[in-house]
């Protein structure tokens, strides 16, 4: 086996940081807290994370209504 545990475990870690830098960029445009992005690094969270974000109202849709 090429790789054991530890190097699994960086490649993850790796992996989820090129997603949760970006999402923390996208929250703090939103006004919303970087911290947020945290959410991240737990999957099933993420994912609710995700859907509620794509529902709740933006802030240039509350400038024009």
């Amino acid at each position: 086996m090429p790789y054991d545990m530890q190097h699994l475990i960086i490649i993850c870690g790796v992996i989820e940081l090129l997603f949760a830098i970006p999402a923390g960029m996208i929250l703090k445009r939103l006004g919303l807290s970087s911290w947020w992005a945290l959410l991240c690094f737990v999957p099933v969270v993420a994912l609710f994370g995700l859907w509620l974000l794509a529902f709740v109202k933006w802030p240039r849709e509350a400038t024009q209504a």
